[in-house]
């Protein structure tokens, strides 16, 4: 378990051998949002299952697309979410920390480098509490808002409190986004819309999906799971 860059270390090793290998390599697991979904719902299940360990876990949900005439009743549903469940951050023993200062600084630097960009970052921080030299290594829950593809927060795996917030005026679009990239260990969709999720279970590939709730699946033990292409191969549970 572990980066697809690992993986193939790990991978590459024991082909001298030639023994089987599992790989379970996470990736940018992205969400849909349909404008069927009820935006108070979406925001209370995709906060906390971004902040379950602050997003350090291998199907946190990495980014979303949204319908336009939706982000602003959705940016608030989220800080009306976090501010019940997390009213502070720095010093609360329910919100986790980022792993290590190696992390805690990568972290920072994806929200630094959004901010110098001139995108759009909200803070979900409702005690405004100074965090960024914390000792900690505390890092409060952000939405970066139609970040630009050359900007790190979407090129790497974010594994961390950040989550990327794409707006869409075509659904078919968001799913030609995603078609065109790395096959993601996750992906997610909330919604109503039958024809809407069999575009999306037809045109894209994933280790695994759940809809209308975010990371679920991999609490079904009876159900493989894994990843496919360059988010790994082979299945734990099953």
């Amino acid at each position: 378990t572990g980066a697809t860059s690992v993986g193939k270390l790990v991978m590459r090793a024991a082909s001298d051998n030639l023994v089987p290998v599992t790989l379970e390599l996470g990736g940018k697991s992205p969400v849909f949002i349909s404008e069927t979904a009820e935006v108070e719902d979406v925001a209370a299940k995709l906060m906390l299952g971004k902040a379950m360990n602050a997003g350090q876990i291998c199907v946190s949900p990495d980014y979303c697309f949204i319908p336009e005439s939706m982000v602003e009743g959705f940016v608030q549903a989220c800080k009306n979410v976090i501010a019940l469940h997390y009213p502070t951050v720095v010093e609360n023993p329910d919100f986790v920390a980022v792993i290590n200062e190696r992390h805690f600084h990568r972290i920072s630097t994806y929200i630094s480098e959004a901010r110098q960009a001139g995108i759009r970052v909200e803070e979900l921080n409702p005690a405004a509490e100074e965090w960024d030299n914390s000792k900690v290594h505390k890092v409060p829950l952000h939405l970066i808002i139609d970040p630009t593809d050359d900007l790190k927060c979407m090129q790497d795996e974010i594994f961390g409190p950040i989550l990327n917030v794409k707006t869409y005026r075509n659904f078919n679009d968001a799913v030609s986004y995603v078609q065109k990239r790395p096959k993601p260990l996750a992906m997610y969709y909330f919604g109503k819309s039958e024809s809407e999720l069999g575009s999306l279970l037809e045109r894209t590939s994933a280790g695994g999906m759940t809809v209308n709730d975010v990371t679920m699946h991999v609490a079904c033990d009876d159900m493989p799971f894994g990843g496919v292409g360059a988010s790994g191969m082979g299945h734990y549970h099953g």
